[in-house]
């Protein structure tokens, strides 16, 4: 029933949520973690003192296919994948060979979990479980593909990664009758696991700089939204560029839902 539909960036979303409690004009720089993406938008913003009227301009954009997900992905592929037979070997042919590693790449990202159904992977997986060194592990990995349980095995992987955001240690817990994970992990491991994916925001970050041509100093402030803005190791990113006093948060999980609400509120929405 819409006659009209417009798109808008979601850090410029945020940006609009994040203006309301200005009272006077900035240059922020707000960063967008998504599961996906990590996006960023420069924008001069703030009241003007004439009524509603507020002065806008994107100074900058930049985004990075680096985000949430992948803080998943490396605690699932080093966490958990190693009780389902990653890093283990089978025997065939009188040979030592290793598990590939394509079914646990597959397993770690939610979106590549329907290439692990198939009777081809159940062949291939039965056929690596005959060899295995441990083929316990593999039959954990068979069965968890064959009852669904993994979208459950991402779920658990995420309380373990929210965990970690408050606490220097964290229990993963899994448990669907058959198969039973059990792991702990300090906070240190996992900031060393998704060492790439923070190196990857940090260099999109700096990217987005340069291009717009603007300093650090220059930056006002810096509004952080999503769920990846509660990791210490990301926030310390921005902190160590920015300083702490800079650094602006709250409504993580809804600023750009606001964001986009106001912005199709305001008079030169059309």
């Amino acid at each position: 029933g819409f006659e009209d539909a417009r798109l808008e960036l979601e850090p410029v979303a945020a940006a609009h949520h994040y203006e309301r409690t200005l009272a006077r004009p900035e240059l922020a720089l707000v960063a967008d973690f998504g599961a996906g993406t990590t996006d960023f938008c420069l924008m001069r913003m703030g009241p003007t003192g004439h009524g509603d009227a507020r002065a806008r301009e994107i100074v900058g954009t930049g985004g990075v296919g680096a985000a949430g997900d992948d803080l998943d992905a490396a605690l699932m592929e080093n966490l958990v994948c190693p009780a389902l037979g990653k890093g283990d070997t089978y025997v065939e042919m009188g040979r030592e060979r290793a598990i590939p590693g394509s079914y646990f790449y597959k397993l770690s990202r939610w979106h590549h979990l329907p290439f692990l159904g198939g009777s081809r992977v159940r062949a291939e997986l039965e056929r690596l479980h005959r060899g295995a060194r441990h083929p316990e592990r593999i039959a954990a990995l068979m069965h968890i593909i064959a009852t669904n349980s993994a979208f459950h095995l991402h779920k658990a992987v995420e309380r373990t990664k929210v965990e970690l955001s408050s606490r220097s240690t964290a229990r993963f817990d899994f448990s669907d009758g058959e198969v039973e994970i059990h792991a702990a992990v300090v906070r240190r491991d996992f900031e060393r696991w998704i060492a790439p994916v923070t190196a990857a925001i940090a260099a999109c970050l700096d990217d987005t700089l340069a291009r717009a041509a603007v300093t650090v100093g220059e930056v006002d402030c810096v509004f952080m939204t999503g769920g990846t803005a509660f990791v210490p190791v990301v926030r310390a990113l921005f902190e160590k560029r920015f300083g702490a006093a800079k650094l602006r948060s709250g409504d993580e999980l809804m600023s750009i839902t606001s964001g986009l609400a106001l912005r199709a509120a305001a008079p030169d929405a059309g």
